[in-house]
């Protein structure tokens, strides 16, 4: 029983994780994002 919880609550972390990750890049290889490190990004991307 206890393992149906645990991988129930690793498919929900790591699905959200993984979703803010990829939204995170698509905002920097956008340009979108504000901090330097990431303009840095975008600019070698551009």
């Amino acid at each position: 029983m206890k393992r149906k919880y645990l991988d129930l609550f690793g498919e929900v972390f790591m699905t959200n994780i993984r979703a803010e990750a990829i939204d995170e890049w698509e905002r920097i290889i956008e340009g979108k994002m504000e901090y330097e490190e990431c303009q840095k990004l975008y600019n070698k991307h551009i």
